[in-house]
């Protein structure tokens, strides 16, 4: 299986996620992503390959969803940034320069592709914006950063199924 990994938008690319699919995948690529920096088209463009499941953090979930909505790939993610530009300028302090993109982008998604975990407390997002979008997710205990011994069962299961 060829595996794509995106992390948030301050994250790297050596996250828990990642941490855990090399446990169950040979072919795991996680870039690093400047998303700050980049044109949303620029990085869909890049990362349109193919790929059988991606996996996306925070704003890299947002990025998930889009890719998974143009390619064949299932698509897990971890307290995904949707919609990332209710998020964007808070994160980025207002520097962020590509919030229509974002818009556009947002509405192609077909939120039918996507799986979400999503932290209880998550500190950055707030999860009942997400399940209006997204309708297959757990919620677990935790924050943004999910890490725990609940978290790696449920997404273990989740990057196996089918696979």
């Amino acid at each position: 299986m060829k595996v794509l990994n995106l992390h948030g938008i301050y994250g790297k690319p050596n996250n828990t996620a990642y941490n855990e699919l090399i446990k169950y995948f040979d072919n795991v690529y996680s870039p690093a992503i400047k998303y700050e920096n980049l044109n949303p088209y620029t990085i869909i463009d890049k990362y349109k390959d193919d790929y059988d499941l991606i996996v996306g953090n925070s704003f890299g979930g947002f990025y998930a969803s889009v890719l998974g909505t143009l390619t064949k790939a299932r698509v897990v993610t971890i307290n995904p940034a949707l919609p990332p530009y209710i998020y964007i300028n808070k994160i980025t302090n207002g520097e962020y320069k590509y919030t229509k993109e974002l818009k556009e982008l947002f509405n192609t998604i077909n939120f039918n592709k996507v799986y979400a975990i999503l932290g209880n407390n998550d500190e950055v997002l707030n999860i009942n914006i997400t399940t209006k979008y997204v309708h297959n997710y757990d919620i677990i205990n935790g924050g943004h950063r999910l890490n725990s011994e609940e978290f790696k069962k449920l997404f273990g299961d989740a990057v196996n199924k089918n696979s």
